[in-house]
């Protein structure tokens, strides 16, 4: 990566190494996570609690924001009304939601408010247990298709959370990695997610429209 890049993390959990490994490449890092309350009240036990994104997270080239990955534009959610899918944040699965109210932006959204619509991207990073469904559908058919046809965005790490109980739900989702396939994201690596069966890895590589006649867009 090169010295100026921007990075974008939806997702911080309980470790933002990959943010940390970004910065100390010299890029501009974004992080995104409004389940602070969540952690530091321990949602998945006492070795992961007091996590606290505010307080621990920035540093000199890393910003955090509050706010979580959505569909619409901005919208701010009550207690409890935050539409979970798959596996959503609890353990056993969707058993918990936002205990505080949690404002959730479209990834388009985002980049405009940041200002980062005429620049690159290097690496938009999304681990966000299954609202990653929604949140890119929507983006790929938004105003930013040709911005993500014109190459601007430069990689694209991803965890596809897939429901084993659900077959129809799954084809959706089969149907939404193919519209990243079509905007010219090609996978370069993929690997079950510490060998789960309803977890996927995947790195794309956003490639060239000159360099791509093998697609259809």
């Amino acid at each position: 990566a090169a010295a100026g890049c921007v990075v974008y993390s939806y997702g911080l959990g309980a470790d933002w190494s990959f943010d940390n490994a970004a910065e100390k490449l010299g890029c501009e890092v974004h992080g995104f996570d409004p389940s602070g309350l969540l952690w530091r009240q321990g949602m998945h036990g006492r070795d992961y609690s007091g996590i606290d994104y505010g307080k621990q997270y920035p540093s000199s080239k890393k910003h955090f924001h509050n706010w979580g990955i959505g569909v619409v534009a901005k919208a701010l959610y009550p207690v409890n009304s935050v539409p979970q899918e798959w596996p959503g944040l609890g353990d056993p699965q969707l058993s918990k939601s936002n205990s505080e109210p949690w404002e959730l932006r479209s990834i388009e959204q985002a980049i405009t408010d940041l200002g980062h619509a005429d620049r690159s991207i290097a690496v938009l990073k999304i681990d966000v247990e299954g609202a990653e469904w929604d949140a890119l559908s929507a983006f790929f058919e938004s105003s930013f298709g040709e911005y993500l046809k014109s190459g601007k965005l430069k990689q694209f790490l991803i965890e596809w959370h897939w429901d084993p109980d659900s077959r129809a739900r799954n084809g959706r989702h089969a149907a939404i990695m193919q519209r990243a396939l079509s905007l010219g994201f090609v996978p370069w690596k993929l690997e079950r997610h510490e060998g789960s069966d309803c977890c996927l890895d995947v790195s794309y590589v956003g490639v060239a429209p000159a360099n791509r006649p093998y697609l259809t867009l």
